[in-house]
């Protein structure tokens, strides 16, 4: 049985992190207090156009 990643998996790995840290991370903050609404609807924007908005957690 092999466990580790596919090519592709990382590649998808690595976006994730990158959209993480980028543009998600720096907004927590911001976010946690109840602003930032824009933004957040941006990010939403740019995860769904990325493909990760259809993903079970």
């Amino acid at each position: 049985m092999q466990f580790s990643l596919s090519e592709e998996e990382y590649l998808i790995q690595d976006t994730a992190r990158k959209l993480a840290e980028d543009r998600i991370a720096p907004l927590a903050e911001e976010l946690d207090k109840g602003e930032g609404r824009e933004a957040f609807l941006a990010n939403l924007k740019l995860l769904a156009e990325n493909g990760f908005m259809g993903l079970n957690v």
